[in-house]
């Protein structure tokens, strides 16, 4: 049973191993103090567009964006994209992570509000 359990994690694994079979660290996390510019329900509501989640900081983010695991919302709908931040989620998904609420058909992309 022990055999058919590291045969299903070697197949199914999404992140990388470091040089002892570890799975690569999590990027060290950029510091920053969330700028809530929209209540959540009011961005929920707000016009949105898609660009690539590289070009998003400075922008408000129009869903959450949520590291999984751990599962905890890292920004919601209607926070500043702080600096740092893209840079910290594109190599979250570069380790193979998954990151709720970013597009990755082609390039990660990422709806943010459109600021009248």
């Amino acid at each position: 049973m022990l055999e058919a359990l590291r045969e299903i994690d070697v197949k199914h694994r999404r992140q990388p191993l470091d040089s002892n079979g570890r799975i690569s660290a999590v990027p060290q996390q950029p510091q920053w103090t969330p700028q809530q510019v929209y209540a959540p329900r009011e961005a929920i509501y707000r016009r949105k567009k898609t660009l690539p989640l590289r070009e998003s900081e400075g922008m408000i983010a129009a869903a959450a964006i949520v590291p999984y695991p751990p599962g905890i919302p890292l920004m919601i709908p209607g926070e500043r994209i702080a600096p740092g931040m893209a840079a910290y989620l594109l190599a979250m998904l570069d380790r193979g992570m998954e990151v709720l609420g970013i597009l990755t058909e082609i390039e990660p992309l990422v709806e943010v509000l459109i600021e009248d």
